[in-house]
């Protein structure tokens, strides 16, 4: 995943208002997720991934604020054919504040 990040950070994130902090937030959540391959992370592997988060004391809006970041990266990706699946966390619904 870590690879993809970075490819995501090169060709779109740095020119981004806040990409360092962007790029910061994912790659602590790919080293909290143990960096799978992109292709294994799915609404599951997310899923199980926020309720860790929510029971260790982090908000809600920290948690979607990971959600949109995780979702534009693969958004822009598979904009730039840097990926060709299904937007893993595309249709999981945000956390109500």
């Amino acid at each position: 995943m870590s690879e993809l990040v970075d490819k995501w950070y090169q060709s779109h994130g740095q020119h981004l208002k806040d990409g360092e902090n962007q790029l910061l937030m994912i790659r602590n959540m790919c080293s909290r997720l143990k960096n799978p391959r992109a292709i294994e992370i799915d609404a599951d592997l997310f899923l199980a991934y926020r309720n860790e988060r929510l029971a260790a004391g982090v908000s809600a809006n920290t948690i979607n604020h990971e959600q949109t970041y995780l979702n534009a990266i693969f958004n822009e990706l598979g904009r730039s054919g840097d990926w060709s699946e299904p937007n893993p966390v595309g249709k999981v619904k945000k956390l109500k504040n």
